[in-house]
């Protein structure tokens, strides 16, 4: 059973401070380790709720992650729900080591083909100018790897990407989509403009219908706070701004919404070329 130091000592990674400066997070539930493990990510300390009878399908990847962890300990329910973020203490969690990716090296990634979204179409990037919800911005990025985008990017002002609420939002996505933050969202943009790449402002109102859009075959597709949308200074690189027609009474969409229904449009019926 975990020792009070351990217990403490991993609850520590509730601070962002603590995250950046040793490059580690935790990670909760079984499909978030499976996909870490999938990335070659190290694990270098795996938690089990002792007690509990394992599924069936789920006994192979336990051993996987047992041979593949530094460190492993049983945790109790008490335990769990001290160093987690779910409401319901999950019956795995590990730490591990990650990081997001710089602007520079996402990038060149994406620029080079080093990352590539593995799908036919137009090549698309996400970029969160200022996204402040965790779990918006960890349902985005879901979102983003949903639709293959080759990368998703998080500029100033969006939360930090390894808060446990974003990381348990992504369900895994943070790990299989090339992911990075920097200080200049007008920086990334105007790198991957270099490359061809168009920029698409998302907004509320005042914006060319989704429905008509001629889809560049790369495009960076910017989506801003709910309340405030796309700050003025990226706003004002962007080559064009899309809109998603409402047909009810709701005031907006929030972020990962109004990507989904943008990315849809694009891989399901939208035009391209």
């Amino acid at each position: 059973m975990l020792s009070k130091a351990s217990v403490q000592k991993l609850r520590g990674y509730s601070r962002k401070k603590l995250r950046v400066a040793e490059g580690r997070c935790l990670v909760e539930g079984w499909r978030s380790l499976e996909a870490a493990l999938d990335a070659g990510i190290a694990i270098e300390w795996l938690l089990e709720t002792g007690g509990r009878t394992i599924e069936a399908d789920r006994v192979g990847l336990l051993e996987r992650l047992r041979e593949r962890a530094v460190r492993v300990e049983v945790a109790s329910s008490a335990q769990m729900r001290q160093i987690t973020h779910s409401v319901t203490p999950p019956e795995l969690a590990g730490l591990v080591s990650w990081s997001p990716r710089g602007p520079v090296e996402l990038g060149t990634g994406i620029t080079t083909g080093a990352v590539s979204c593995g799908v036919s179409g137009p090549l698309v990037v996400v970029v969160a100018d200022g996204v402040g919800d965790p779990g918006n911005l960890g349902t985005l990025i879901r979102t983003a790897d949903w639709f293959g985008a080759a990368g998703f990017f998080a500029g100033p002002g969006s939360v930090e990407l390894t808060n446990p609420k974003v990381v348990q939002a992504t369900m895994g996505s943070l790990f299989q989509l090339p992911v990075g933050t920097g200080d200049s969202t007008v920086d990334f943009i105007e790198a991957l403009r270099v490359d061809g790449f168009s920029v698409a402002s998302l907004e509320l109102g005042g914006a060319t219908d989704v429905r008509s859009i001629n889809w560049p075959d790369k495009l960076v597709l910017v989506v801003g706070n709910e309340a405030r949308g796309v700050s003025p200074e990226v706003r004002a690189r962007a080559d064009f701004r899309a809109m998603i027609p409402r047909f009810g009474h709701a005031e907006s969409l929030n972020a990962a919404a109004s990507v989904a229904v943008v990315l849809g449009q694009i891989r399901l019926g939208g035009r391209s070329g």
